[in-house]
């Protein structure tokens, strides 16, 4: 199933879980939050995702993405890029490793529980 959701639009929660309960993948496109600079000021938006970035060494865009991939070994993001850079950053994303309480300070900032 492919489904916008993101910080800025997280609606496709509940099909999120109902893929993940039937083995469906789930292919969150925009996963930053939309074109017009949703990528770039996802931190400013969310801050919980720029304190976590901040914690790891990384952007707030890498934190969010490895936000999502927590949810579930179904979850495979789709963001865009411009650059080669911003590819490498993303890729990344699946090697950055949250802790329980960072995973879910990243969902209650969107209004979801996790677990």
């Amino acid at each position: 199933m492919q489904n916008e959701f993101s910080p800025k639009h997280p609606c496709s929660y509940d099909e999120l879980r109902h893929c993940d309960e039937r083995g469906i993948a789930f292919l969150p496109w925009s996963p930053l939050g939309g074109t017009g600079g949703g990528a770039t000021s996802v931190g400013e938006r969310f801050s919980v995702f720029a304190q976590v970035g901040q914690a790891h060494g990384v952007g707030p865009q890498q934190a969010v993405l490895a936000w999502e991939l927590s949810l579930g070994e179904h979850v495979v993001v789709i963001p865009g890029a411009r650059r080669a850079a911003s590819i490498v950053d993303s890729a990344r994303a699946a090697d950055l490793e949250l802790t329980a309480d960072e995973l879910a300070a990243c969902s209650a900032a969107v209004g979801h529980e996790i677990g």
